[in-house]
C-alpha cells in the first residue's frame, strides 16, 4: 500500500506569469502574480515595483470557484472566480502543477475561513437547541416577533398610561 503525499503549503506564493488576453488578438502578457495570504487574494501587476505594480486584478481565494486545465498549452491554467476567467501559463508543466496545487490549498483554506466566519442559523439547529431546553414553543414564537421598542429600553412597568411608560424611560435614560 502506498501512502499518499499530501501537498504542502509553501509559504509564499508569487511570481512571473503569463496571462492570456481574451479580448482582440489572444495574445499573452508577462505578469507579475502574487498571493496576498493575509487578506487571502490572488493578484496581478504589469511590474513588480513602481507604478505598475498597481494590480489590474484581485481575485478573493475563497471566490474561485475552480481551476482546470487549459486545453491549448500543457503549461496553462484557467482560473474561475466569476464573473473572472483568468487563463495563466507558467515556464514549465513542473511550475504550472505548483502554482495549480498551491492555488487550490488556499482556496480550501479560505473558504473554510469564509464558512466559519458565517456560520447561519438552520432550522435544523434551532430546533436542535430548542429540544434542549433552549425555547419553548410560545418563546420561538414570539422571538421572531418585532418587540415595542420601549419593552426593551423601560424597566419593568406596571402602569399602562402612556405618560407615565414615557417619564419611566426618560428616568431611566438619565440614570
Amino acid at each position: 500500500e502506498e501512502e499518499e503525499v499530501r501537498p504542502v503549503m509553501q509559504d509564499r506564493l508569487y511570481g512571473w506569469l503569463r496571462k492570456k488576453h481574451h479580448h482582440g488578438t489572444n495574445s499573452w502578457a508577462k505578469r507579475y502574480f502574487f498571493v496576498d495570504e493575509r487578506r487571502g487574494t490572488l493578484s496581478y501587476s504589469k511590474s513588480v515595483s513602481g507604478r505598475k505594480a498597481k494590480p489590474s486584478a484581485v481575485l478573493p481565494l475563497g471566490d474561485i470557484t475552480r481551476i482546470e486545465l487549459f486545453d491549448e498549452d500543457p503549461c496553462a491554467f484557467v482560473i474561475r472566480c466569476p464573473p473572472i476567467q483568468l487563463t495563466a501559463a507558467a515556464v514549465s508543466v513542473k511550475e504550472r502543477k505548483n502554482w495549480v496545487t498551491q492555488l487550490e490549498l488556499r482556496m480550501e483554506v479560505w473558504r473554510e475561513r469564509q464558512a466559519a466566519k458565517t456560520k447561519v442559523a438552520s432550522v435544523c439547529s434551532l430546533a436542535d437547541d430548542k429540544s434542549a431546553g433552549g425555547l419553548t414553543d410560545e418563546q420561538s414564537s414570539s422571538a421572531s416577533s418585532p418587540v415595542d421598542r420601549a419593552q426593551l429600553s423601560s424597566p419593568a412597568s406596571s402602569s399602562d398610561e402612556p405618560g407615565e411608560q414615557r417619564q419611566q424611560q426618560q428616568q431611566h435614560w438619565r440614570r
